[in-house]
């Protein structure tokens, strides 16, 4: 990794920049590392790498051939969404382009977070954005779509966000919501009716710039009563609507009747999947990595 920030000097502020290389965080996984040294090698588990971003261009054809869907009832239920959304034009023209046969989607994803969550998920989006871009250099057709993980179950894990406020001090913004929502996937939770009092109260406690009226603004996205999943899809369109980024929220049951023969599918080739995955386990292991997935013999390929 290189350092492509410019660290502040001591009397200008208490950030300081680092490169950490991987191999230095413990417990790691060995199989993560050696893909990040070297793909290549690991051609026998993972038959697409690349040496390069600019090869997975080539295989644009593949994916065309080997996957198929109804498109036009895809891109109508994403124009819905991402009109509800606050998508922009360009958005909403490259849900129309996604429509073409020879169109390919560039997709990335995350858990549907506080404020975006971690900073990966920007990262992500970018990152797709950008890949989207390069197959459109090389005369491809391509669409980056944002898949919100919003049927994830863990609440406490996207339910916070931490800002440095005016003091140095850590200022804590919470989604707290109460028990009756247990259980939900938390694109279905609404923000909670004391959210609103509680984000202009740690909003003052930031510390005042020429960006804190616009960040405001745009985690304005966050209101009680909206759901997780529309706050968090609404923000990304916020970010990234100027640069087409598509999003795409899977609880929408027009999304889920597209899905369903992947699960019939799954469901009919359940052994052979298994044994698959056992055989694939067994095999890490005996070459030192560790098992990705654990399941036995006797597991079935989905989950309630």
């Amino acid at each position: 990794m290189q350092d492509i920030g410019c660290p502040p000097t001591a009397s200008k502020g208490k950030l300081r920049f680092a490169s950490v290389s991987f191999a230095d965080i413990p417990s790691q996984s060995k199989l993560f590392l050696q893909y990040q040294s070297d793909p290549l090698s690991l051609r026998k588990y993972y038959p697409t790498a690349v040496a390069s971003h600019t090869e997975i261009a080539l295989r644009a054809g593949e994916v065309l051939k080997n996957y198929r869907t109804d498109r036009d009832a895809l891109c109508d239920a994403l124009a819905a969404q991402n009109k509800r959304f606050g998508a922009g034009p360009r958005v909403m023209e490259n849900i129309e382009l996604l429509r073409k046969d020879g169109t390919v989607a560039i997709l990335t994803g995350q858990q549907a977070g506080l404020f975006t969550g971690p900073l990966y998920t920007v990262y992500k989006a970018l990152s797709a954005i950008r890949m989207a871009e390069c197959f459109r250099d090389r005369g491809i057709d391509a669409v980056a779509v944002f898949w919100a993980a919003t049927e994830d179950h863990d609440f406490e894990e996207i339910s916070k966000a931490f800002f440095l406020g005016r003091a140095g001090n850590e200022v804590e913004f919470d989604l707290s919501h109460a028990h009756e929502f247990a259980g939900l996937p938390v694109g279905k939770i609404p923000v909670p009716a004391s959210f609103d009092r509680m984000f202009a109260n740690q909003m003052a406690e930031l510390p005042d710039s020429e960006w804190k009226d616009g960040v405001a603004t745009m985690l304005g996205e966050w209101k009680s009563g909206r759901s997780i999943a529309d706050s968090f899809c609404s923000q990304l369109q916020v970010l990234f609507k100027n640069y087409g980024l598509v999003v795409i929220d899977p609880l929408d049951p027009n999304i889920k009747k597209l899905s369903a023969p992947i699960y019939a599918d799954a469901v009919a080739h359940s052994e052979e999947i298994v044994t698959a995955l056992v055989e694939r386990s067994k095999e890490l292991e005996e070459e030192g990595y560790h098992a990705q997935v654990q399941v036995s013999a006797d597991y079935f390929p989905l989950f309630y």
